[in-house]
């Protein structure tokens, strides 16, 4: 009886052994699938600055496009119509903008033209 008790008492060491071994095994598992979801949690976190960073830069270079866009017409209102101060342009543009005439004069066609066929690389801005 006492070599069966020996044989019960080695195969539950037998038994621990292996347990403590899977218990590592799943600790080890554990990790992995946390290293997993931290990367995961990472990646989207990336994603959404991106797409803010974007976001930013296609506000950014619409106003630079506004800008070049109103350098250039005031370079052409002044080489035509000497230097005007801002009041009298704001009120030559809001008389226009309010008189309900959608068409705007022949000369302002002209110079949008000019800023979009001709002039990309004016002054080294585009």
């Amino acid at each position: 009886m006492a070599a069966r008790a020996c044989a019960k008492a080695e195969g539950a060491h037998v038994q621990v052994s292996f347990a403590q071994r899977e218990a590592d095994m799943i600790k080890a598992q554990a990790y992995i699938d946390e290293e997993q979801q931290m990367a995961a949690a990472e990646a989207t976190r990336k994603k959404a600055e991106l797409k803010a960073s974007l976001n930013t830069l296609r506000l950014e270079s619409a106003a630079a496009a506004a800008i070049a866009e109103a350098e250039v017409l005031e370079a052409a209102a002044e080489s035509e119509y000497g230097d005007p101060d801002r009041a009298s342009l704001k009120s030559a543009y809001t008389e226009r903008k309010y008189k309900g005439n959608p068409v705007p004069d022949s000369r302002l066609k002209a110079i949008t033209t000019h800023i979009h066929t001709e002039a990309p690389a004016c002054n080294g801005r585009r």
